[in-house]
């Protein structure tokens, strides 16, 4: 998943919900894929919370740029 920022003042409101619902659909029932991953930085407690609802499990953390990273993926039947 490539990078999406949702603005501050409209958090909360179920659009990255339905944008991760969108991409799910797209990437498992038309392109087939048995996996997708994304990274998110540790202190996105809030994008953190948003992946784990919509089936993401965290695999690795790692420091990019010295930053934390959390590594997640999801695969097809989750």
């Amino acid at each position: 998943i490539g990078r999406f920022i949702i603005e501050q003042d409209i958090r909360g409101r179920g659009y990255g919900d339905n944008l991760l619902k969108k991409i799910n659909y797209i990437a498992f029932k038309k392109l087939n894929l048995e996996k997708i991953g994304l990274e998110v930085l540790a202190s996105n407690k809030q994008a953190i919370k948003c992946y784990l609802k919509n089936g993401f499990k965290p695999y690795k953390k790692q420091t990019k740029k010295g930053k934390q990273v959390i590594l997640m993926s999801k695969a097809k039947n989750n």
